[in-house]
């Protein structure tokens, strides 16, 4: 799976997921709101890219509980990090997985 920045993941060049972020802020409060598109079971037709589904590449049966609670767990491992580390030091490493 390779990182297509800012926000895609693709498999074999075809789009697997979509990532978009948005922080707001919200009574003197800044929030960060993420909304990620997994194509779980179903790779969606569209003109502009091809596209997969995890189905059709993973060894095992994948639950869409156990991605979500892979990707809180590994989101909070990396927020925790941002106070160590600047931006580009994320971004490089990120791209390293």
């Amino acid at each position: 799976i390779l990182i297509k920045w800012p926000n895609d993941l693709l498999i074999k060049k075809k789009k697997l997921c979509g990532i978009l972020q948005e922080t707001i802020n919200h009574k003197e409060r800044n929030f960060l709101i993420i909304g990620i598109g997994i194509n779980t079971f179903v790779s969606p037709e569209n003109k502009s890219f091809n596209s997969a589904c995890l189905l059709n590449y993973s060894k095992s049966n994948i639950t869409n509980q156990e991605i979500l609670i892979k990707i809180k767990n590994s989101y909070e491992k990396l927020i925790s990090k941002l106070e160590s580390y600047n931006f580009s030091y994320l971004k490089k490493s990120i791209n390293k997985i």
